[in-house]
């Protein structure tokens, strides 16, 4: 898996790609380095009570 923070002006969620679901935007996740422009599609999830951020306004959910 991996996790990536996505940015914009109203604040930071986590992006979550997983190799098993979804190969081929693994790859693309894969890929990225800091201060990439791109564009996301997902569905936003709660996380999982091990996985909550209270440091985030965004810390209760992921994509």
């Amino acid at each position: 898996m991996i996790f990536l923070d996505l940015r914009d002006r109203s604040g930071i969620v986590q992006i979550v790609s997983d190799p098993q679901r979804t190969p081929d935007s693994y790859e693309q996740a894969n890929a990225l380095r800091n201060e990439y422009v791109v564009a996301i599609t997902g569905r936003v999830t709660q996380r999982p009570p091990e996985s909550l951020n209270p440091r985030l306004p965004t810390g209760e959910v992921e994509i």
